[in-house]
């Protein structure tokens, strides 16, 4: 496990969900939201070897809960699957070191502007409240009190689009990234130097429409890393990707397991310029 994850363990599974272990237990999002874990048991031969020549077997004493169960008789499934938008506000809400991102976000969400399609899998990246002061200086993001007023009421809808935009570039769409510690970024249990995917922001140039990417890596001490990618045309660049940022280790701000995604505090911000 990784100490400053409170000794916590991080992997995905083969679905792509998040699961964190210590101690020959296991959570998925479910069990961390209800406080149970899935304890595991290696199978031994009768002098305690292990008899697979191939790798290690466990039993679970129970099955994963991916989401948290439902008691409530009137209730038509069994579990309740917790929506995005409301796991990452109430993240928001109690974390303090990314309290600036939390009142543009509570501003857009009180206004019914913040658009995140359930039943996909993110890797939610949230810039810390340096990082926010960072983009503000470099007009990268309005200043909250040029945008909205102290109630948060939105007092200057143009820069809407701004603040949005700034939102969806650090929101990675398909792939669930752990701080895991290890040397590769593994995906679909295939290890990769790097990998790439898309975000939830998409940018219009020359009437060609394209997702912003964003590529993950490590860095030699095994740190989580995001980079911006440029949007190009051939050997044109059509919009111009800014910025790497590094997974902040935080028991409390980073690794967090939601519905099929999970969040990371980071140290920076990700910024896309169009030519």
């Amino acid at each position: 496990g990784i100490a400053a994850y409170n000794g916590y363990g991080f992997a995905t599974d083969y679905y792509g969900d998040m699961v964190r272990y210590k101690n020959n237990q296991l959570q998925w999002c479910g069990n961390v939201r209800e406080g149970t874990a899935v304890q595991v048991t290696q199978i031994l031969d009768g002098n305690g070897n292990n008899p697979y020549i191939n790798g290690q077997v466990f039993k679970e004493s129970s099955l994963p809960n991916y989401s948290l169960r439902n008691t409530d008789a009137s209730a038509t499934d069994g579990w309740d699957e917790q929506s995005t938008l409301p796991f990452v506000t109430n993240y928001l809400t109690g974390n303090a070191q990314v309290s600036s991102f939390y009142k543009y976000w509570k501003a857009l969400n009180a206004s019914s502007l913040l658009s995140i399609p359930d039943a996909r899998y993110y890797t939610i990246l949230i810039p810390d409240n340096n990082a926010i002061s960072n983009a503000v200086a470099a007009g990268v993001l309005p200043s909250y009190s040029s945008w909205a007023d102290a109630n948060g009421n939105i007092t200057d809808a143009t820069k809407n689009s701004q603040v949005l935009a700034f939102i969806y570039n650090h929101f990675l769409d398909g792939t669930v990234f752990p701080d895991d510690g290890r040397q590769y970024i593994t995906v679909d249990f295939l290890n990769n130097s790097n990998y790439t995917v898309s975000t939830l922001q998409s940018y219009t140039v020359n009437n060609e429409t394209n997702k912003s990417k964003v590529t993950a890596y490590k860095d030699s001490g095994n740190f989580l890393n995001f980079t911006a990618n440029d949007i190009t045309d051939g050997s044109t660049t059509l919009v111009k990707g800014s910025g790497t940022v590094q997974v902040e280790r935080v028991f409390s701000g980073s690794n967090i397991i939601g519905p099929r995604c999970v969040i990371h505090q980071v140290n920076g911000y990700l910024n896309y310029t169009v030519n």
